[in-house]
């Protein structure tokens, strides 16, 4: 059983391990010593960092040493009585393996021969030996480029931001590159903690990319990446931005409420004073219908009276008939000789004359100012005032935002496209609030560390109004025609005579 067990292994080297191994040399022979140091052999051309290999003129001694540590590895895998030393002698081959790949400056090629090798060797042996060994190396690699992705944020921030790291090449243990890198970490914290103070309106993005930079680097295995300070710091930081949010949101609310009780009172104050004018118009006709009717009374009972005391002197006198008859017709000729005169007057009345007033009503974009998902994302029509303003980092560095701001300070950042930019670029003044208001339609979604429109399309559009009524008094003049009566005893005879 022994020797099936020797000559199957000796078919694992035969047909994987050697094969891999002169890969390896085929791969790098004739090629240059290019050192690389542990957390930077990933890095490639990522601008943030500095140079990260030392060219040699000498030739490697890697290959002498590997094409003599082969002949010994096949006796082994030959004279191998065990799984476990087997198990070990792979995982030496695997270790010489990452060693070519440091030695000559992380080559792709390399790193992909040793992924296939690792594959092959778990499926011969039907468990996994170099899985998770190649994983963690794997793992390795994506250190640098989160926090490449984090220095390239803060220079999106700051464009003036001048960073450069890397690790020290006099290094000789893993343990002093992990400290060294720590050291790394350390100072990019205290970068987005010294920014985070200094730009409030950035702090939520900035203190979301470095949760995600710690939690990452937690999950490829580092520990203690923050200090018991940086941590306090942070916390610190976090406490006082979340109570200036809730103390901000507390103060708009009043603010809304406040204006909506004034607003509430003007509409009340104008219903009062519509209702006012309009029993105090009744009133005033109500009297003069009173006027009317109480002169007409008066009229109707002078005459009443008048023809009353002709009836009874007619009756109580009868004697003096024919004076009565002569005092009758003398009183015909009389009334036929009263010439009516027209005349021509005029009164003055009081008017109320009624006027409409269009009173603007506060635009609001509240709505569109809170905390989304990031992934939240909708079309909208938004009717604001332009705003644009300039942040000056430096002597020659300016950063230009442009927003749509409404009558409480609610603000939504635009973002322009070229064509965009080019075509209403002319709309905006810098660090000026526009007099008109405009209709912004886009989309609002999540750009980089904000909620940010998309414009489509910026127009003009008038705000909206509420109309008020205002009552006033006038004094209007208006003619009359009245009918004065005269004694003409010759107009008489001229209309008794025909």
């Amino acid at each position: 059983m022994g020797d099936n067990l020797n000559k199957d292994y000796g078919v694992l080297f035969r047909d994987i391990v050697a094969p891999h191994l002169h890969k390896i040399v085929s791969l790098v022979s004739g090629s240059k010593v290019k050192k690389i140091l542990l957390h930077e052999w990933v890095l490639g051309v990522e601008h943030n960092w500095a140079e990260y290999f030392v060219d040699s003129e000498v030739d490697s001694e890697f290959i002498p040493r590997l094409s003599f540590r082969i002949g010994g590895l096949r006796d082994e895998f030959k004279n191998g009585s065990s799984e476990e030393e087997i198990s070990e002698l792979l995982i030496e081959t695997f270790v010489i393996s990452t060693l070519a790949y440091f030695e000559f400056g992380a080559r792709l090629e390399i790193f992909w021969e040793i992924d296939k090798f690792c594959k092959k060797v778990d499926e011969w042996m039907r468990r996994d030996i170099l899985k998770d060994k190649f994983k963690k190396f794997k793992l390795m690699k994506e250190s640098i480029p989160l926090i490449n992705n984090s220095i390239n944020l803060l220079k999106h921030i700051d464009p003036a931001l001048k960073i450069r790291v890397g690790i020290k090449k006099n290094l000789t243990t893993s343990s002093e590159m992990e400290q060294e890198f720590i050291k790394i970490l350390h100072k990019v914290v205290e970068l987005f903690i010294e920014y985070e103070k200094k730009i409030d309106d950035r702090f939520e993005e900035l203190d979301k990319e470095l949760t995600h930079l710690i939690s990452r680097l937690e999950d490829i295995g580092y520990n203690k990446i923050l200090t018991k300070t940086q941590e306090e710091e942070i916390e610190k930081l976090q406490k006082e931005h979340k109570d200036k949010k809730e103390r901000e949101w507390r103060e708009r609310v009043e603010r809304e409420q406040k204006e909506r009780e004034e607003m509430r009172k003007l509409q009340e104050e104008l219903k009062a004073k519509s209702l006012f004018e309009r029993r105090k118009k009744k009133i005033s006709e109500k009297k003069e219908r009173e006027d009317i009717e109480k002169k007409k009374a008066e009229r109707e009972q002078k005459e009443h009276e008048e023809k009353k005391n002709n009836i009874q002197d007619y009756t109580t006198h009868k004697s003096l008939i024919a004076i009565g008859v002569c005092v009758m017709v003398l009183a015909i000729v009389l009334i036929i000789s009263i010439q009516p005169l027209p005349q021509q007057t005029t009164k003055i009345l009081f008017k109320n004359i009624t006027t409409y007033v269009d009173v603007p009503i506060n635009v609001s974009i509240a709505k569109y100012t809170g905390t989304f998902d990031r992934t939240y994302v909708e079309n909208v029509s938004i009717v604001g005032y332009l705003r644009q303003e300039i942040q000056q980092t430096d002597a020659n560095t300016k950063i230009i935002k442009n927003y749509i701001i409404d009558d409480y300070g609610n603000m939504v950042e635009l973002s322009l496209g070229y064509s965009a930019s080019q075509k209403y670029n002319s709309l905006f003044i810098s660090n000026t609030t526009s007099l008109n208001t405009y209709r912004i339609t886009g989309i609002l979604r999540y750009k980089y560390d904000r909620f940010a429109i998309d414009v489509d399309s910026i127009t003009q559009e008038d705000r909206l109004t509420i109309r008020s009524a205002k009552i006033t008094q006038e004094n209007v003049t208006e003619s009359q025609n009245i009918t004065n009566s005269v004694l003409n005893i010759t107009y008489g005879i001229k209309r008794i005579l025909g």
